[in-house]
């Protein structure tokens, strides 16, 4: 992680869980990570864990699902920290609820706006300041799921809703973005797709909890240095798609 000491890193959904994981551990390797999230009280607790490590933590309130909050943040970023060299597009939410339940619209929306159209507003913005700066590599890194690749019902109580569908389009969107890019040597676009990870998200969705709590899980570090992976390998290669799962998970 030589090369990325004092570089900025944007972490999305930086709040709890794989986000949190992944900002400790950039800035740990020496990177200044910018976390945006709604909850901005998490953002302080974990700016005071963090400390004076190696790099540096810094944070902005931001909902990924609202255009506006995305805009208004990363006009923040592109004044304070110009040169934004990584994003990984983290937030995420999923809501225990079906496709056909009524009067579900707007849970159905907020699924997808956050899983899906936040992570494009995100990138959208990011692109914009990455495009102008003076680096030579930059790294977009979505957060997606195995659900983004296999739709099971791993239980009666497990209701998946638009959550798949969102976690698809990502995946469709991370490759389109790879395809608009190509030109750009500079560009490398990832998607990372856990299995099971037990963070916050399960909470959300306690009907599963039951089944959940029985199945083998991955830590939400397993995740970040996943990250840290991507980011090490070396700039001539992209990794486009990885699939990490826990050992003895069935999916």
């Amino acid at each position: 992680m030589e090369r990325w000491s004092r570089k900025v890193a944007v972490v999305t959904g930086c709040s709890s869980g794989i986000g949190a994981s992944i900002a400790r551990h950039l800035c740990k390797k020496g990177m200044i990570v910018i976390g945006l999230a709604r909850r901005v009280q998490r953002l302080e607790s974990l700016s005071k864990e963090i400390g004076d490590e190696e790099g540096a933590f810094h944070f902005h309130e931001c909902d990924v699902s609202n255009r506006l909050s995305v805009k208004n943040a990363f006009a923040w970023i592109a004044q304070n920290y110009p040169n934004v060299s990584v994003l990984v597009n983290n937030a995420g939410v999923n809501i225990s609820t079906s496709i056909l339940a009524e009067d579900n619209e707007a849970l159905l929306e907020s699924v997808v706006n956050t899983n899906l159209m936040g992570a494009l507003y995100c990138t959208k913005e990011v692109y914009k300041i990455m495009k102008q700066a003076n680096g030579d590599e930059f790294y977009i890194i979505n957060i997606n799921s195995i659900l983004g690749h296999n739709i099971f019902r791993a239980s009666r109580d497990v209701r998946l809703n638009v959550y798949p569908s969102a976690k698809f389009g990502l995946r469709a969107a991370s490759e389109v973005m790879r395809l608009e890019l190509l030109g750009d040597k500079r560009f490398h676009i990832s998607s990372i797709s856990p299995g099971l990870v037990k963070t916050e998200i399960v909470d959300m969705h306690p009907d599963a909890k039951k089944f959940i709590a029985a199945e083998p899980s991955l830590n939400t570090e397993d995740i970040a240095k996943t990250v840290e992976f991507i980011l090490t390998i070396g700039s001539h290669v992209q990794i486009a798609d990885i699939i990490i799962k826990p050992v003895g998970e069935r999916i």
